[in-house]
């Protein structure tokens, strides 16, 4: 029986996800698999986040990106900043031309579902379409941040870990990458932030509960902030689990 399992199982493929001009692989996984990626508050989760999503929507499959944190056009307006190389700030305040943005923002296979539309239940519609629009096209969800969805249970700590025990049950169900962004617990942040915890370190160092490793495939993390002379931030990329 286990047998049958894994040669079932490995007919699922891998699925890369990439950032940057030269698509530098971040991470992969199998599909049905949740991947977490943790950070301070300010260093720059939901700018990856972005970024992993268009670089996958523009190159591999559909994405569906859900966020009850961000309204759609600044999501719109991180994606135009990234490509045109302006402050995210800047491309809601008119310095890129309507142009420009349309060339940006041309990602048919990514949809932003924003605020009240952020729900699990939406998302999977939205699956379902993508799926019937792209056929054989590996999905990813990203989900911005994990901690504003609405989860069982009146204490924190039961309310996130039904959250992402719902999320890795989403992933294997409905066959698809989930990235889900995490808040920092608050005793992790600021040795994450000097970059005093690395790689497996920072397997545990998710908000509220600890059903956050152990339900992820993958956990990855954003350390060791530093500035540099230029005006830009440097930064660790970590894959701890």
């Amino acid at each position: 029986d286990l047998a049958a399992l894994i040669e079932e199982r490995s007919k699922l493929p891998l699925v890369y996800l990439r950032i940057g001009m030269d698509l530098q692989e971040f991470c992969h996984a199998k599909l049905g698999s949740l991947i977490t990626l943790t950070a301070p508050s300010g260093a720059g989760k939901s700018s990856l986040a972005i970024e992993i999503a268009r670089r996958h929507a523009a190159n591999v499959g559909p994405v569906i990106y859900v966020t009850p944190e961000l309204d759609a056009d600044e999501v719109g307006a991180r994606i135009v900043s990234q490509v045109c190389d302006v402050s995210w700030e800047g491309a809601t305040q008119g310095e890129v031309s309507l142009e420009h943005m349309h060339a940006a923002l041309n990602l048919p296979r990514m949809l932003v579902l924003a605020r009240d539309d952020a729900t699990m239940t939406r998302a999977e519609q939205a699956v379902a379409e993508m799926r019937a629009a792209y056929p054989d096209e590996p999905i990813l969800v990203v989900v911005d941040y994990l901690q504003l969805l609405t989860g069982e249970g009146k204490e924190e700590r039961t309310r996130v870990a039904s959250i992402v025990e719902e999320l890795r049950r989403f992933a294997q169900r409905l066959a698809l990458i989930v990235l889900a962004v995490s808040q920092t617990s608050r005793a992790a942040a600021k040795a994450m932030g000097a970059g005093e915890l690395m790689g497996a370190e920072t397997t545990s160092t998710g908000a509220e509960t600890a059903q956050i490793e152990r339900a992820a495939t993958i956990t990855t993390s954003i350390t060791g902030m530093r500035q540099l002379e230029d005006g830009r931030t440097a930064l660790d990329l970590n894959v701890g689990k």
